[in-house]
């Protein structure tokens, strides 16, 4: 699976974040295409060319917006495609605030972005790349979600009580398990305090059976360091009844966390076909 779309879409993000329209130039296709929210009031619209799809965030920023912000959740790789998973946050000119989950897909063809559509719902952008998710892939999708924008209390939300989290990566002076929601909230607390933009960046998801394995990026910074933290391992997930009951962290690769839960490579690619 190649990182190269995601990166482009990622610079994109942070281009359009500081609304440097030069930068994004360099990202786009001449002949790129927006094409209306899905889900959304102008679903149908359909605009060309960089001049113009600038044109239109120009606009919006001035007559419709006092805020409009969009933070990427999850970059997911789907071949020529990447769907950007997203929170927004909008304050319109009366004052109407809204904070909502939205997606995007790009399609990119030899390193440019050529073709850009919102959706309302991200479960149907997923599905629209071939994507559709099981629902404990789903369960783990929204949990490291809130993960990464620090809202522990939602994430938390997707666990078991009495959740079991082991870490085989664990620092010398830290335990490798521990067990019951309320002490993972408390090494999270700790997380927090050490480390600036703490976050898991998925870049794949395995279903198998009551286990989902990830591919995880673990970025951040030390905060009295400033040492960067960059980490790339394989994390397993186990679910019962829709909620999370173990977190094994830190398997080396895929081959290995996939026979933790008694599955081979071929197994894997088998049952996603």
């Amino acid at each position: 699976m190649s990182q190269k779309n995601v990166e482009i879409v990622k610079r994109a993000n942070e281009f359009l974040e500081r609304r440097d329209w030069h930068g994004m130039s360099h990202l786009f296709d001449p002949n790129v295409e927006l094409y209306g929210t899905v889900g959304g009031l102008e679903e149908d619209k359909i605009l060309r060319g960089h001049s113009e799809i600038t044109r239109a965030f120009e606009t919006e920023d001035d007559e419709v917006w006092d805020e409009h912000r969009i933070e990427p959740q999850e970059f997911i790789d789907a071949g020529d495609r990447v769907v950007v998973l997203q929170r927004e946050y909008q304050r319109s000119k009366s004052g109407a605030e809204l904070v909502i989950d939205t997606a995007s897909i790009l399609d990119l063809r030899d390193g440019r972005i050529v073709r850009m559509q919102g959706y309302m719902n991200p479960a149907e952008a997923l599905e629209a790349v071939g994507l559709s998710e099981q629902e404990n892939v789903e369960i783990v999708r929204r949990g490291n979600a809130a993960f990464n924008r620090g809202d522990y209390e939602r994430s938390a939300a997707s666990w078991h009580p009495d959740i079991e989290f082991r870490d085989l990566a664990h620092a010398a002076d830290a335990p490798e398990t521990l067990r019951g929601a309320q002490a993972l909230l408390s090494l999270m607390s700790e997380w927090r305090e050490s480390f600036d933009d703490f976050r898991a960046e998925i870049g794949e998801y395995i279903e198998a059976g009551d286990h989902v394995v990830c591919v995880t990026r673990w970025t951040g910074r030390g905060t009295a360091s400033g040492a960067a933290v960059d980490v790339s391992q394989v994390d397993v997930y186990e679910l019962r009844d829709g909620k999370i009951v173990r977190v094994t962290l830190a398997y080396p690769d895929k081959t290995t966390a996939l026979g933790a839960v008694g599955l081979s490579e071929q197994d894997a690619h088998a049952g996603s076909s």
